[in-house]
């Protein structure tokens, strides 16, 4: 009992660093700064206000820094653990089939999910900074963290049902509003079938991306499906998905 509720606490608290990540990037932001203020015997403002300036205006490179972090902190908290990073998160398994499904799945799954809930739109100016990190970096990063490393940690503990729900409650509070909660809690289920079925973490990450990509596409278009494309969309749902959790065989998740 005491070695599960360990394991459970250490998952958790990896969890909890990767929420603080955003944090510490721009208190490094924000040192780095007033370093650089302070030997050019500029005036240094308070804390308040240049730790919000920073988080505000330098967004994109704190969400950057925030992910190194993330990244680091994620290795070195397996290497503690004595686990191989690549086999245990799933990177060494690459399978173009299943990564083909799951990124036809992604964008099938997003038209679905922005039929029922208004997408977000963006304008210009940020387009690149969504298309270089949110679109590529942070999906990475994100299945890296909860399909990666927490659904292992906590498929120890809570078993494979358990585990899944409690990595995509954990990832749906990671997103804010709640319609972004409710649609990332659905989406974090999926990503979790798809990273146990196929044992690839890509399978999940192209999932991600797409899902992610299209959404930028809806958001920043009138694309209008043709009536023909929602006759084949039943099917298109099913065939895409078997590819997505198309790959290996070993159970992934199991109680020890």
């Amino acid at each position: 009992m005491k070695s599960k509720i360990g394991k459970f606490i250490f998952a958790t608290g990896g969890y909890v660093l990767y929420l603080l990540s955003g944090v510490l990037a721009a208190l490094f932001l924000y040192l780095f700064q007033l370093v650089e203020k302070l030997f050019e015997k500029g005036s240094v403002g308070s804390f308040a206000e240049s730790f919000g300036e920073i988080s505000e205006k330098d967004s994109s490179l704190v969400l950057v820094i925030s992910y190194a972090l993330v990244l680091i902190v994620s290795f070195l908290l397996l290497k503690f653990q004595r686990k191989d990073v690549r086999s245990y998160t799933g990177i060494l398994s690459v399978y173009p089939l299943g990564i083909f499904g799951a990124v036809v799945f992604g964008a099938i799954l997003n038209f679905i999910t922005f039929s029922i809930v208004a997408p977000i739109h963006t304008d210009e100016t940020e387009m690149t900074f969504l298309l270089l990190v949110c679109l590529f970096l942070g999906p990475f990063v994100e299945e890296f963290v909860f399909r990666g490393i927490l659904l292992r940690m906590y498929g120890k503990v809570l078993g494979v049902a358990g585990a899944i729900l409690m990595t995509s409650l954990l990832f749906a509070i990671s997103h804010t509003g709640i319609t972004q909660m409710i649609y990332a809690f659905v989406l974090g289920i999926v990503l979790c079938m798809v990273r146990i079925r196929s044992k690839s973490l890509w399978n999940a990450v192209a999932l991600h991306m797409s899902f992610n990509l299209s959404g930028t596409v809806l958001a920043t278009s009138e694309l209008e499906l043709p009536d023909i494309a929602f006759a084949v969309l039943p099917v298109l749902i099913v065939l895409s998905f078997i590819l997505a959790c198309s790959g290996g065989r070993k159970a992934l998740v199991r109680r020890k």
